[in-house]
């Protein structure tokens, strides 16, 4: 009897973008940026079809001495059906161990409310529902000192460390002005860092593909000196934001269905649970555990459980310095 089970916690690959001009995002008088989407697409961008590569998690897990390849090594792919983009990545990865592994993986799903069940191909039963945002602020408990766990002072300076980056790219200067403060008199984080900085720089993020993002929100193909270093830096702002936007315990109370879920697991079987890099980062905050530095589409968190020890491993794509674009095939690891 195999006294393990592995829980593999994927964020879904890329999402597509809606492309338009007419719009720009102000950071100051001197960084003005392009607006290159107006609204997200749920599915999947061709591209991000292309980055789903189950190959990556199971080389990761083979560095550990654990054979993947016998037949039937995981039993489920859990997806969020609420989200096209994880159903998607869902479907990708199982026809890969289809044609990889020469096996089917059952393919299920979480419901946040009221999702239809008719669809038989999929199996709808056994399992607690993903508490959605309402049901977080309209159950969990609320205290005075149980805010946000953003620190001012960290978060501005990571702030200023992408835009001195964005601003070098493309003015070839730092960014020049002052940081406003952080909360506005009602205590509320100022829109300036949850509406202009935020979209600015998932639109950095979601756009590193096929070409470099600010050759693709400018139609470009001249040089931006620090496109690298931008990237990087918005994938580890993105990483704190994440990770410390909600308190402490709505992140435990988000997290507990899927501790539950571990925890009902035999030991022998090994799953794979397709969310959003939101239940990744709030399930690490409700443990204590840091995060990895940076937030990356189709990265995942590996659990791996004994009866004496907990393993987690975390692996995800590799941004490439000479084309600041990801790579399928190559992979970073922690």
């Amino acid at each position: 009897m195999c006294d393990r089970k592995i829980l593999c916690i994927t964020r879904h690959s890329w999402r597509g973008v809606q492309h338009t001009n007419s719009q720009t995002i102000k950071l100051s008088d001197d960084l003005v940026v392009p607006s290159t989407f107006i609204s997200w697409n749920y599915n999947l961008s061709e591209y991000g079809k292309d980055l789903v590569n189950i190959k990556i998690i199971e080389n990761a897990l083979k560095e550990y001495k654990i054979n993947c390849d016998k037949k039937h090594f995981w039993n489920e792919i859990r997806v969020n059906m609420t989200k096209q983009r994880t159903f998607e990545t869902g479907k990708i990865m199982r026809k890969q161990f289809k044609e990889q592994k020469k096996y089917k993986v059952p393919l299920t799903t979480v419901l946040d409310n009221n999702a239809s069940d008719k669809n038989s191909e999929y199996d709808y039963e056994n399992y607690d529902f993903l508490v959605s945002i309402i049901d977080v602020f309209e159950k969990i408990p609320q205290y005075k000192e149980a805010e946000n766990n953003i620190d001012e002072d960290k978060y501005k300076s990571m702030t200023k460390k992408c835009l001195d980056f964005l601003s070098l790219s493309i003015n070839k200067t730092p960014f020049k002005d002052n940081l406003i403060p952080l909360y506005d008199d009602d205590n509320n984080i100022n829109l300036f860092y949850t509406r202009d900085v935020y979209n600015v720089l998932d639109m950095i993020n979601m756009l590193t593909y096929n070409k470099p993002p600010l050759n693709q929100i400018y139609n470009t193909n001249k040089t931006y000196k620090y496109q690298y270093e931008l990237i990087m830096s918005t994938l580890e702002w993105n990483s704190y934001y994440h990770s410390n936007f909600l308190p402490k315990q709505t992140s435990a109370y988000v997290s507990l269905p899927i501790i539950n879920y571990l925890n009902e697991m035999d030991y022998g079987s090994n799953k794979i649970l397709v969310t959003h890099e939101s239940r990744q980062h709030q399930l690490l905050s409700s443990l204590d555990i840091p995060p990895f530095k940076y937030d990356i589409p189709f990265q995942s968190y590996i659990i791996v459980q004994t009866r004496t020890s907990v393993k987690i491993i975390y692996v995800a794509h590799k941004l490439s310095r000479k084309t600041c674009t990801f790579q399928k095939n190559k992979y970073v690891k922690k």
